[in-house]
């Protein structure tokens, strides 16, 4: 079995989210590390919202080459990010199925 396959397969997959505006973003699910942290808004929008190569773009504070959410984000479109979020803890369409052997 090759180790870096299954880390691939294992990981949090990006799904696209297109604001109102137009503005493309990505979403994951936590991972376990992150899952207890994702529990308001702001620890959502932190974890769980990236580009497209997974780069998380939120920090909680001034943090080079990242949004300050405290200070830089409407809190309407930090609303629709942390909706467009939860809907993937829920989208079954989203999941991997599993193979039953």
């Amino acid at each position: 079995m090759n180790i870096e396959q299954l880390k691939a397969a294992l990981k949090p997959v990006l799904t696209k989210i297109t604001l109102n505006n137009g503005i493309e973003l990505y979403a994951h699910r936590p991972t376990i590390a992150d899952l207890e942290k994702c529990t308001t808004p702001k620890g959502t929008l932190i974890h769980c919202i990236c580009d497209e190569t997974g780069y998380h773009l939120f920090a909680d504070g001034d943090e080079a080459g990242k949004i300050n959410i405290n200070t830089e984000l409407d809190s309407v479109v930090a609303n629709e990010l942390f909706e467009k979020a939860m809907l993937l803890w829920s989208d079954e369409s989203t999941q991997d199925e599993i193979e039953k052997k």
